[in-house]
C-alpha cells in the first residue's frame, strides 16, 4: 500500500512537470513574432494559402484550445507530423535521440571519471599541490561557457594537432573507432564543466567526512588509507554529488543544443534549433517533451539511488 502511494505521487509529479514544461513551450512559441504559416510557406505564399494553413493547423484558435488538442493526442502517443517535412514527429525525434543520448551519457561518465579520483586526492591533502591546481582549473572550467571550450578544443585537437575530425557524426554502425573520433571532443566539452562541479562538491564533502570521529578511529586502528577513503569516506560524501548528477542531466541536455550545432551533430539539440528557426511547432513541442520526460525520469532514478546509499531515506519515503 505504501509502495503504491509513493509510486502514485511520483507519477503525479512526473505528469505535473510535463504539463508545465509543454504548456510553457507552447506559450513561448505563441509569443514569437511572425506568422508560423508564412514561415512555413515562405514569403511568396498567397493569402489564400496562408489562410488554408491557418485553418489546417488551427492557428486562429486560442492557445489553450490548441494545447489541449495537442496534449490529448500526445497522451495517446501521437505527437503529430512535422509541418515542414510531413514526417511523424515521434519518428524524427527517435531518429535523433541516439546521438544526444550517447553524447550525454559519455559526457557524464567522463565527468565522473575525472572528478571522483581527483576530488579524493585533493580532499586527502587539502591545500596540497593537487588541491591548489584543481581549484584553479575548475574555476576556469566553471567560468567558461561550453561553446567557448568547444571552440578551443576544436582549434587545438582538430585543427592544429589533426587528431580528430572537427565536426560531423559517425553512428556506431559504421564502427566504434569512427564513432568515438566524432563524439570525443563534444563529450569532453560538456564533461569539463560538470567535472569541475562534481569535483568542488565531492572535495568539500569529503574534507568534512574525513574529520568525523569514525574516520579518525579507523586511522587509529591502522586501516589502510585507500580503504578508509573508498570504503568509509566516499559513500557518505556521495549524496550531494548524486543530487548534482540529477541536475547535471538538465544542464547537459540544454548544453547539447549549442554543442550539437557547434560540432554539427544530428541530435535533438540541432533538431530543436532547426525547428525553432523554421517555426516547426510540433517538432519543437515533441523534442521538449522528450527532454522533459528524460530529465524527470533520471531525477526519479536519483531518488532511488538515495535509498540504495542510505536506507533511512528509503524508510522515510515509504512512510
Amino acid at each position: 500500500m505504501r509502495f503504491a502511494h509513493t509510486a502514485g505521487r511520483a507519477v503525479l509529479r512526473l505528469l505535473l512537470v510535463i504539463v508545465i514544461v509543454s504548456f510553457a513551450t507552447s506559450l513561448l512559441l505563441d509569443l514569437v513574432p511572425g506568422d508560423p504559416a508564412v514561415a512555413l510557406l515562405g514569403e511568396t505564399a498567397t493569402p489564400e494559402q496562408v489562410a488554408a494553413l491557418h485553418q489546417e493547423l488551427r492557428l486562429d484558435d486560442p492557445l489553450a484550445v490548441r494545447y489541449v488538442a495537442w496534449a490529448s493526442h500526445a497522451a495517446q502517443g501521437d505527437l503529430g507530423n512535422s509541418l515542414a517535412t510531413g514526417e511523424s514527429v515521434t519518428s524524427v525525434v527517435l531518429d535523433r535521440l541516439p546521438v544526444t543520448a550517447e553524447l550525454t551519457l559519455l559526457a557524464i561518465m567522463l565527468a565522473a571519471l575525472i572528478a571522483i579520483p581527483v576530488a579524493i586526492l585533493a580532499a586527502y591533502r587539502p591545500e596540497g599541490v593537487v588541491d591548489r591546481v584543481m581549484n584553479t582549473l575548475t574555476s576556469g572550467f566553471i567560468a567558461s561557457p561550453p561553446f567557448l571550450t568547444g571552440v578551443f578544443l576544436i582549434f587545438i585537437f582538430a585543427i592544429k594537432a589533426d587528431l580528430v575530425p572537427p565536426t560531423g557524426w559517425a553512428p556506431l554502425s559504421e564502427g566504434l573507432g569512427d564513432n568515438l573520433q566524432r563524439v570525443v571532443l563534444p563529450a569532453i566539452t560538456l564533461a569539463l564543466t560538470e567535472a569541475a562541479m562534481f569535483y568542488r562538491v565531492l572535495r568539500s564533502d569529503m574534507i568534512t567526512v574525513l574529520r568525523e570521529d569514525y574516520i579518525l578511529n579507523a586511522r587509529a586502528r591502522g586501516l589502510p588509507t585507500g580503504y578508509i577513503l573508498l570504503r568509509h569516506a566516499l559513500r557518505p560524501s556521495s549524496f550531494s554529488v548524486l543530487t548534482l548528477f540529477g541536475l547535471s542531466v538538465g544542464r547537459l541536455l540544454s548544453g547539447a543544443v549549442v554543442i550539437e550545432v557547434l560540432f554539427a551533430l544530428p541530435g535533438l539539440g540541432q533538431l530543436l534549433v532547426n525547428s525553432v528557426l523554421s517555426r516547426d511547432l510540433l517538432v519543437v513541442q515533441g523534442v521538449v517533451l522528450f527532454m522533459a520526460v528524460a530529465y524527470v525520469l533520471i531525477n526519479r532514478l536519483v531518488d532511488v539511488g538515495y535509498g540504495l546509499l542510505d536506507p533511512r531515506v528509503r524508510e522515510a519515503a515509504a512512510r
